[in-house]
């Protein structure tokens, strides 16, 4: 089963972020890989460039094919999710839904959060297309960054109270082989890691939170992935 257990649940709430146990299937994982390099390939638009005219990133993946959608409705998606969201989510169409290609290249990302406050975070799952190890750039994070208070600069080397906390020096690196998922809590600092090299590395990121229980059902930005909309506010009649 790939529902978390409770000690897998406090252990994401305490550090905010978790490898989960269960992979993508093999088939799945290369379907959507090697789609993945096709578009990519032929540029197929929406396509993010990097300075050096190198595709890097394909936006709007839930648009572009039926498969996106079929990979993160996948059981092992849903019952992790549902162990920290409750039955009834959302994915959300405006952030993340996006493939991404972590090329060569001399210049690390920078330090970021998927959003900015505690208010309005998200459950951000990372799914890697191919093995990311400490050469090809995986994914580095601070664990319990996400209960820092709010912050206003994307780049969190901008804000001086971070820069001088020491905070950024305590990060760690998190190798996860094809297939592999990782969830975080989107507050959470984290950036992608050099890689040194000569191969790219692909993976894939969603962002979902719970139904919005206060906002009216529909809503062309988000996708319901798990259980139904609920209405909560107290002016129904």
């Amino acid at each position: 089963m790939a529902e978390l257990t409770p000690e897998e649940v406090r252990l994401f709430r305490h550090n905010g972020f978790l490898q989960l146990r269960d992979p993508l299937p093999d088939e799945l994982l290369c379907e959507v890989r090697d789609l993945g390099y096709d578009h990519l390939a032929r540029e197929v638009e929406p396509v993010v460039k990097d300075p050096d005219g190198r595709p890097i990133r394909l936006s709007k993946a839930l648009e572009r094919d039926p498969i996106f959608e079929r990979a993160i409705r996948h059981p092992v998606v849903i019952e992790p999710l549902s162990s920290l969201l409750g039955p009834n989510f959302v994915a959300i169409r405006n952030r993340h839904n996006h493939l991404t290609l972590n090329p060569s290249r001399v210049r690390p990302d920078a330090f970021h959060r998927d959003n900015r406050q505690w208010t309005r975070s998200l459950v951000t799952i990372i799914c890697y297309l191919e093995p990311t190890t400490l050469e090809n750039g995986c994914t580095r994070v601070v664990p319990g960054s996400h209960l820092w208070p709010g912050i206003e600069p994307s780049r969190l080397e901008e804000d001086a109270r971070i820069a001088g906390s020491g905070l950024l020096e305590q990060d760690v690196p998190v190798p996860m082989p094809a297939g592999g998922l990782l969830v975080i809590d989107s507050l959470v600092f984290h950036r992608i890691g050099t890689n040194r090299t000569e191969d790219s590395r692909m993976s894939m990121t969603f962002g979902f939170h719970a139904v919005d229980e206060f906002a009216a059902p529909y809503d062309p930005k988000r996708l319901l992935i798990s259980g139904s909309y609920t209405y909560g506010g107290n002016d129904r009649a």
